[in-house]
């Protein structure tokens, strides 16, 4: 078991550093292209004529295309000759280039955006195309499964409960929270994000093509960000309890309907209730950890857990840092927590 194991986590390391590599390549050379293309948004305009308009073709029915052109433009009455239309080029498959050819035909005048300080370096398009925005669309879903292999490498696979993680055991003015219920809104939006771009490169290509406008491109991404945050704050830990050391009281569910307050005086102690549930797939066993109060010993249930382990400890824990709200963990805590992850 322990062999494999080591073989498992050893495989996983090599997959995400492959991976993570990999995509640094292809961030790295469409970021330059992105790059290379906005900065031309500088140059100055003049007028040209073409001189010659090609379709370059790869082999296959349904191969990758690009535009070849040639142009002759005159600044500050010295004539040059231009062979870019864009200053990074990218092959697409569909009809990006045949359109482009037929509005760029041999003999016709055309704008012409140069390089001020270097006149030689010229383009027909200047700035930025819907297609550059929809090649950065393209590298976001591999993007972020890197960036979560990387966090992975660095962080390992987390266990259910850390009392030293503050995004669940977190520091306020007054006291702390224990927050163990949903995500965290960084995975949460990486993930809403992912889904829109990976679902969303197919519908694009497939619907409209590599290359829709660039308005519309910048509006997807637009609302791709805007639904990542919205899911990312309706989805973000739920604080289960809140110790407020000020006014020396618990509150189980503050933001829940089912609000409770208990003066610390009145705390009797935490306990692990095993509920138990016969279902079709055989009896289920539900953990909940209970706070127990005031002098006739009233119950309030404050999470739940499928471990009898990780129920005991969460107990433990929680009973331990209410008593002693100066212990040593509340104490590391303090710094940790003004400067958590959330």
């Amino acid at each position: 078991m322990g062999h494999s194991s080591k073989s498992a986590s050893c495989f996983a390391w090599l997959f995400i550093l492959i991976w993570c590599l990999g995509v640094l390549v292809f961030d790295t050379a469409i970021g330059w292209g992105v790059y290379q293309n906005a900065l031309t948004y500088a140059y100055a305009e003049t007028t040209g004529t073409i001189t010659r308009s090609q379709l370059i073709r790869g082999p296959g029915r349904k191969a990758s295309q690009t535009l070849e052109v040639a142009y002759r433009y005159t600044v500050e009455g010295q004539q040059l000759t231009g062979t870019q239309y864009r200053r990074h080029m990218v092959r697409t498959n569909d009809r990006t280039w045949t359109n482009l050819h037929a509005e760029l035909p041999v003999g016709k005048t055309v704008p012409v955006f140069y390089d001020a300080n270097n006149p030689r370096e010229a383009v027909l398009h200047r700035g930025l195309m819907g297609l550059d925005l929809f090649l950065l669309w393209f590298l976001t879903p591999f993007n972020i499964i890197a960036w979560f292999g990387f966090l992975y490498l660095l962080r390992g696979s987390p266990s259910s409960f850390i009392p030293d993680d503050p995004r669940i055991i977190r520091m306020t003015d007054t006291g702390w929270q224990f927050r163990p219920y949903g995500l965290d809104w960084r995975p949460t939006a990486g993930a809403t994000l992912f889904g829109c771009t990976f679902f969303g490169m197919f519908l694009i290509a497939f619907c409209i093509g590599m290359n829709p406008s660039l308005i519309f491109m910048a509006l997807a991404w637009l609302a791709a960000m805007l639904l990542s945050c919205w899911v990312a704050t309706r989805h973000t830990r739920k604080i289960a309890m809140e110790y407020d050391d000020f006014q020396k009281e618990i509150i189980i569910a503050p933001s829940g309907n089912a609000r409770t307050v208990i003066p610390l005086n009145l705390f009797r102690g935490c306990t692990v209730d095993r509920e138990v549930k016969e279902t079709d797939e055989g009896t289920q066993f539900t953990y909940h950890i209970a706070m127990r109060w005031g002098r006739e010993g009233q119950m309030t249930r404050l999470h739940q857990c499928t471990e009898p382990e990780e129920a005991e400890s969460i107990s433990q824990w929680l009973e331990k840092a209410i008593t002693m709200p100066g212990g040593v963990h509340v104490e590391s805590q303090a710094e940790e927590g003004a400067s958590g992850i959330e």
